[in-house]
């Protein structure tokens, strides 16, 4: 009696020893992952299976009972061990599908899994709703739709994730770009990566982009949106929110649209679009899961940089990414994705990244850039962050690729801010540069050195200047 009273109670301790052991009432009994995982055992997992061992991890599995398991084997033979000693291997990615699995299940997306299940309807509505971000994008004008631009980072996007992950969840890694000077980027949880053309002007090498995309990807990996959508799942019905969505966009573009300097040419661009709302955008990323907490931002930050090394991509690239970025919003006094108050410290999760500091500028990516710089410096002008669409348009003059546009915003930026004979002369410097450009000399060009020649006091200067200027207008009627 006294033997069976024992094996009783030591069955019941090791039941209960831990959620990863025996789920409760809820597991999802059907659970089953094939990984096809190499690596060492770092301790003693069973008999037979010792510190050093070659193990591989063949499925993880939740049998009838709710046992939470790992099927592994270790020197020719099959062994059936807890899912949490699956901490005591150190695993071996031998390309980027493992390198993914390994993330997550170290990470404890399985564990979640099999607590809430796949959730195929809440992951199909959400995959819904990301078409419904586009097209709110769209027709607010906001959505840049360029197929070079769209076809070279989605090239960059399979170099980080080529493959779907294959345990179930649905979606692949697409790319899409939103226009807006602030840099930020976001993943929703279908797969769907959106990075601003802020984003894209504000790194300045592909490294540096490849970082932060490698981050994003962390997080859709990890399944970070799917846990803080469980954790409030307090959600307005879909059709009710996006219309919200929409009604507040198009009375963002509207108010936006009012401020415009009528004169102003748009050059290659067809229109002049407002950014996303800083309100809208935080609603969209409280539906979606993407507030992230410390420890997934931290988690996120060394799944990328772990990442990088393994496609031989200086780590370093992130934190240099992450500096540009504090640098930017320092500029312009605001915070976003990437340093809101709950979210770690940017330079905590800068310093986090060990190594040498790096330099990462690449001429060919600053030039690839191009036309997204003209359009930051446009976007930037016109909600009159001057010094930030100077930043913008200077980043064109180095590559013998500025526009007569970009020329001209940076004059009337240094106008707009200052009225002191150098930087009116300043000024005037870079409508001659724009003027010794390939381009025929727009009518705006005249007009604005008309301006400088009167603020400089060069009357006979500026009725010249005037002249050309009512000469181009009489010709284009």
């Amino acid at each position: 009696m006294r033997w069976i009273f024992l094996s009783l109670f030591l069955l019941h301790s090791f039941s209960s020893s831990g959620q990863n052991y025996r789920s409760s009432l809820g597991a999802n009994s059907s659970f089953r992952v094939e990984m096809g995982l190499k690596g060492t055992l770092t301790k003693r997992l069973t008999t037979g299976a010792k510190a050093g061992d070659e193990v591989e991890v063949r499925r993880i599995f939740v049998d009838p009972t709710g046992y939470h398991a790992i099927n592994l084997t270790a020197n020719g033979k099959v062994f059936k061990a807890p899912l949490r000693r699956a901490n005591t291997i150190q695993f071996r990615a031998s390309n980027l599908k493992d390198f993914w699995k390994i993330q997550a299940l170290q990470s404890g997306v399985y564990s979640h899994m099999i607590k809430n299940g796949l959730q195929k309807n809440l992951r199909t509505e959400l995959g819904k709703e990301a078409y419904d971000y586009i097209e709110t994008l769209d027709n607010s004008g906001l959505l840049l739709e360029d197929d070079y631009l769209e076809s070279y980072l989605q090239g960059l996007a399979f170099r980080v994730m080529p493959d779907p992950l294959d345990d179930g969840r649905p979606g692949s890694v697409r790319v899409k770009v939103v226009m807006d000077y602030k840099p930020n980027a976001f993943m929703f949880p279908n797969g769907m990566m959106f990075l601003t053309t802020g984003l894209l002007s504000t790194m300045s090498s592909e490294e540096e982009l490849l970082a932060v995309m490698a981050h994003e990807v962390a997080h859709f990996a990890e399944d970070h949106s799917m846990q803080n959508i469980n954790t409030t799942m307090q959600r307005t019905r879909r059709a009710l929110f996006w219309s919200s969505i929409a009604t507040l966009a198009a009375a963002s573009a509207e108010i936006y649209m009012t401020t415009q300097d009528e004169t102003y040419q748009a050059g290659g661009l067809t229109q002049v679009t407002a950014s996303l709302s800083t309100e809208i955008a935080s609603r969209i990323n409280e539906r979606m899961g993407l507030t992230y907490t410390q420890q997934q931002e931290f988690e996120a930050d060394k799944s990328a940089t772990e990442l990088l090394e393994m496609i031989k991509v200086n780590p370093m690239a992130l934190a240099s990414a992450l500096k540009r970025i504090k640098r930017h919003n320092l500029k312009m006094d605001i915070s976003n994705h990437y340093n809101p108050s709950t979210h770690p410290n940017i330079n905590l999760r800068i310093s986090k990244i060990s190594g040498p500091a790096e330099r990462f500028n690449d001429s060919a990516y600053i030039a690839r850039m191009a036309m997204v710089n003209s359009m930051n410096a446009q976007l930037a002008f016109y909600e009159r962050q001057y010094a930030v669409s100077i930043h913008f348009a200077h980043k064109n003059f180095g590559t013998r690729l500025a526009t007569e546009n970009d020329y001209l915003l940076v004059a009337k930026s240094l106008m707009k801010q200052y009225n002191t004979p150098e930087k009116n002369q300043e000024a005037l410097f870079v409508i001659q540069q724009a003027k010794d450009t390939d381009f025929l000399p727009s009518f705006e060009l005249f007009k604005q050195e008309g301006l400088l020649y009167l603020r400089l006091e060069k009357e006979a200067e500026a009725k010249e200047s005037f002249h050309k200027y009512l000469n181009f207008l009489e010709q284009s009627r």
